[in-house]
């Protein structure tokens, strides 16, 4: 389970600095999921390539690591054309997002 003390302190900041630099997580993090399943659905994977590396960018510098691991079997699962384990990791990744927006 996340909390905004032990979040902020694994980068080393604030939680006043660290709220609005998950905010912004969390908004890009949505859109791009919505992007992946769009892609997903149009077979499109270097798009969900994209956006799946700009997640798992974005949340490794925040030290979201359960994010980043969901993220990485995304990866796995689009190279290898698994469209079904990447729409479930999808699901559980949206599921982490959820858990973060309470936080704040």
């Amino acid at each position: 389970m996340y909390s905004l003390q032990s979040l902020a302190d694994e980068i080393e900041l604030s939680v006043e600095d660290f709220k609005p630099l998950l905010q912004a997580f969390i908004e890009q993090t949505e859109h791009d999921l919505g992007e992946i399943q769009k892609n997903t659905a149009d077979y499109d994977s270097a798009r969900v390539s994209e956006r799946v590396h700009s997640i798992k960018g974005a949340s490794l510098n925040l030290g979201l690591t359960g994010i980043s691991r969901i993220i990485e079997e995304m990866s796995s699962a689009n190279r290898s054309g698994n469209t079904a384990v990447l729409t479930e990791l999808l699901n559980s990744c949206s599921k982490e997002v959820d858990i973060l927006k309470r936080l704040l």
